[in-house]
């Protein structure tokens, strides 16, 4: 899982120096026509300085991202709680509601205090989800394959005039 990890990063820090050299080519043009540049620029920089920190720094970026998103899971928790306890009475399924809350700020938590070991548990986790979807997928184009010949049979046999009426002619 950690080379899996340290691909994605690498991955990403090439894409975001890439991005940044664009942005920063697209300043250029912007300043020989004489169009607003500034935002562009900054944008450039950001995505550059961010590439270069993911490239040097990859497991503190992963750990900088994932702690992200463990605040981002806690706040989202703590905001479904509190519409489960606005809304209440007028909700159908409050206990689906509540484990999901809990789950939520459960996962947010974990991810908070061990976000390296969570980055491989979720690396496999997508591993096992592809190879299960595409052997979804797999099964689905055969089960659509089935389908379409038995279609085109009964289209066949639709157009095919039957040939008790046209000999009981003389």
């Amino acid at each position: 899982p950690q080379e899996g990890i340290d691909l994605i990063a690498r991955f990403t820090g090439i894409m975001l120096l890439t991005g940044g050299i664009i942005l920063i080519l697209g300043t250029g043009y912007n300043i020989v026509k004489n169009k607003h540049f500034s935002l562009l620029f900054v944008q450039a920089l950001l995505c550059l300085a961010i590439g270069i920190a993911i490239l040097l720094f990859k497991d503190w970026a992963i750990s900088v991202f994932f702690v992200l998103c463990a605040v981002w899971a806690i706040i989202l928790g703590v905001i479904q709680i509190v519409i489960l306890v606005n809304l209440k009475e007028t909700l159908k399924y409050k206990n689906l509601l509540l484990v999901n809350c809990l789950l939520t700020i459960g996962l947010g938590v974990v991810l908070f205090l061990e976000p390296l070991k969570m980055a491989a548990i979720l690396v496999v986790l997508i591993g096992i989800v592809a190879v299960i979807l595409g052997l979804a997928l797999i099964y689905f184009s055969f089960l659509l394959r089935s389908i379409y010949s038995r279609m085109e049979k009964e289209q066949e046999e639709e157009v095919k005039p039957s040939g008790s009426a046209s000999q009981s002619q003389p």
